[in-house]
């Protein structure tokens, strides 16, 4: 009698539409009916889960510890299914509300059904994500077509299945057969085109509620892109064979989902919504730095969204794991940026949610806390082998010391070489920087090649310096990558002064050679570079830095983002036909400005925030006007009288040196103009009167003067769209 009443409720409940008839019947056989009277304490708290239980008529309460009561069970709820299956305690009273009767199945039961359908686990956590997602289900079936009816909705789900991404996990490539749906419950993926591929791109990121391949279902073309997982992602999904035959007994649904197909493409919808960031925060510190950066991170976030903000205490029970996603989400469908933070290394269940959920991870630690991966960390990050290291961001603390950084290459590289920042010490300035990064609002300044002219970008740097405008990364090439360099090495205007008129006096372009390589030895070129580099590596530079060079071995750029800095800035200044090439590993490296002068795509592509670029190569348009050809002694009469004081049959004329500084400016002039249209303030410094070889100290000094009252009237008006 009993099993035939079990029977009986099986089939009014949600179970028939997650399990098939074989584990329904199974079911049925070792489920019990039980009885409870009002009052009755079904779980009280600390009590280790033995059984699940779905009410069946009748109310359940559950009661936390001040006695408050957080949630009513009614019929078809359930309670201890999660708990049961990751063998946890409770953390709430379970209490009944009025009389009830509900169907309950214990461990050992189901332990022995599990060995009969090994996949019944994994079917009772449907039902879990079901209830859990219910709303969010019928609301995304809805977006598929407005007008759908509720008959249809319920059709679809009874075939609905469940995907889990992980974190850079593939759901489907480019040129897979459209065969099914997916509508994303939880988690954010990338529309990616040409995957792997060298010209690969980034259509879109798509989040909660999107829906990927409803094209795929009417057209039945194949995938237009590859998705891929940003993080733990989970999915619904239903085939290509479920939804025509759906749609096969609803032509007015049919119709439905074709005009919100064609809407969602009018609008542009599959780009996705807006990007609203989970930020996990774990700190290897000690209690005092972890509360200081916490204290400044949570602080200054808030300028640039509404911000939310969770910790272990707040997350104290196995049940609120397992239901933590559901809580992410719903959470950060209304928060710009939900902070995941904590400070206790051995919390690994804690810490594993945040590697799960987070768009953007950051490591705090001092300098020698990270010469080495501890037990906790090495626990927590599984040799960080199997993380995307793009959303992990190390953050180096050096404590207010006087040391500058070192062994940053190491200290990255036994953690798969994630992005480092250093921070001189926990200060206000130095956690606004790394929320800028976060956000998307870096400060990126880009600095172009010109010779002697570049000597003026040190004018744009005294201006930033007076209003107050930060640099969060820098980047230059020839002349622009040995300024910035000097400014990545956190060097003050007056000390980078001192330093170029010591290089000044090498007198570099005075070294002639026998011109077969080049016109000038490579001995003071090095010196120089060595001189400015400071025997320093770019990772262990204060700010960012980058700088190309042309490698002519390939025609291809080559990037320096690490080594010695002596070596970026000798490679990407060495003016071909005028200094040697560097030769490093079989390659032989000459002048950026060859392929590109202004690199702020760069800039674009690695830190996509305010981009503020500069250029100082433009020469005085009538500096040069032969009425003939200058003959030798034509020449050494220029020199001896001074632009054709003595002749008057031309005015100047460039030296072989200048012509090809000049040349290698123009290689790259079409480029240069599109990355003026990429920068957000484009600064073209007005040096036209000064030669591109002017190595003197007061042309120098002047041409920065120059640069330093150009750029100030642009900056302060620049300056009031920034959030710093």
């Amino acid at each position: 009698m009993q099993i035939n009443e079990i029977n009986k409720l099986i089939k009014s409940s949600e179970l028939p539409s997650i399990l098939n008839q074989d584990i329904l019947s199974k079911l049925a056989e070792i489920c019990k009916i039980n009885n409870y009277k009002k009052n009755d304490v079904i779980y009280s708290r600390g009590d280790r889960v033995t059984n699940f239980l779905m009410l069946t008529s009748g109310e359940c309460e559950l009661v936390d510890s001040n006695k408050k009561s957080i949630r009513t069970l009614g019929k078809n709820d359930f309670f201890g299914l999660a708990s049961l299956l990751s063998n946890s305690t409770k953390n709430y009273d379970l209490v009944v509300k009025s009389d009830a009767t509900a169907l309950e199945l214990n461990q050992s039961d189901l332990d022995l059904l599990t060995d009969h359908h090994p996949n019944v686990k994994d079917r009772l956590l449907d039902i879990i994500n079901i209830r859990l997602f219910n709303p969010e289900i019928n609301s995304a079936l809805k977006k598929i077509a407005k007008d759908i009816d509720k008959e249809t909705i319920q059709e679809l789900k009874k075939d609905l299945s469940w995907k889990t991404l992980q974190d850079s996990e593939i759901l489907f490539n480019e040129g897979d057969p459209g065969d099914s749906c997916y509508i994303i419950m939880s988690g954010r993926v990338q529309a990616i085109k040409n995957h792997g591929k060298e010209n690969e791109f980034l259509l879109g990121e798509l989040n909660r509620g999107d829906i990927i391949g409803d094209m795929a279902l009417i057209t039945e073309e194949k995938r237009s892109a590859t998705i891929k997982s940003t993080k733990l992602t989970r999915l619904i999904y239903f085939s290509k064979e479920t939804f025509n035959s759906v749609m096969y007994n609803n032509p007015k649904a049919l119709m439905g989902v074709s005009r919100a197909l064609i809407n969602r493409l009018k609008y542009n919808d599959s780009k996705g919504g807006q990007k609203n960031l989970v930020i996990g925060i774990i700190s290897l510190e000690n209690e005092l730095n972890t509360n200081c950066f916490l204290d400044f991170f949570t602080k200054n976030i808030k300028h640039f969204g509404s911000t939310n903000i969770i910790d272990e205490k707040n997350i104290n029970s196995s049940e609120d794991l397992f239901n933590f996603e559901i809580l992410i989400e719903n959470i950060i469908s209304d928060t710009n940026f939900l902070i995941l933070k904590s400070n206790d290394l051995s919390n690994t269940d804690w810490k594993s949610k945040i590697l799960q959920y987070s768009d953007k991870i950051l490591i705090l630690g001092n300098q020698n806390q990270l010469k080495n991966i501890s037990s906790e960390e090495r626990t927590i990050f599984n040799n960080y082998q199997n993380i995307d290291t793009d959303k992990l961001c190390l953050l180096i603390n050096h404590a207010g010391k006087s040391e500058i950084p070192e062994n940053t290459n190491s200290i990255k590289s036994i953690r798969n070489n994630i992005k480092a920042f250093h921070l001189k010490k926990i200060s206000e300035t130095d956690v606004k920087r790394i929320i800028r990064f976060i956000t998307n609002n870096t400060i990126g300044l880009v600095l172009g090649g010109g010779g002697a002219k570049g000597f003026a970008h040190l004018g744009l740097y005294k201006a930033m310096n007076e209003l107050e405008i930060p640099i969060d990364v820098i980047g230059g090439t020839s002349a622009g990558s040995i300024i910035a360099a000097q400014i990545a090495l956190g060097l003050s205007l007056d000390e980078i002064i001192k330093l170029n008129k010591s290089v000044n006096k090498l007198k570099m372009f005075k070294e002639y050679g026998f011109p077969y390589i080049s016109l000038i030895k490579s001995k003071r070129i090095e010196k120089a570079a060595k001189l400015v580099g400071k025997n320093r590596n770019i990772e262990d530079l204060w700010i960012p830095f980058f700088a190309p060079a042309t490698d002519l071995t390939n025609s291809k750029l080559k990037i320096f983002e690490s080594g010695p800095v002596w070596e970026a800035i000798r490679s990407s200044g060495a003016l071909p036909g005028i200094v040697v090439p560097h030769f490093k590993n079989k390659s032989a490296l000459v002048d950026g400005g060859v392929l590109n002068n202004l690199p702020v795509d760069i800039m674009r592509e690695k830190y996509n925030g305010n981009i503020i670029s500069s250029s100082c190569s433009k020469d005085e348009s009538d500096s040069t006007n032969l009425k003939g050809i200058p003959n030798q002694l034509g020449l050494f009469l220029e020199k001896l009288f001074k632009k054709g004081g003595f002749n008057k049959k031309y005015n100047y004329v460039p030296t072989i040196t200048e012509l090809i500084l000049k040349m290698s400016v123009v290689s790259s002039c079409r480029l240069t103009e599109e990355n003026i249209k990429l920068s957000n303030l484009y600064l073209e410094l007005p040096v036209e009167n000064y030669g591109l070889t002017d190595f003197k100290d007061s042309a120098m000094l002047n041409m920065i003067d120059i640069g330093y009252k150009y750029s100030l009237e642009k900056l302060e008006e620049y300056k009031k769209n920034l959030i710093i």
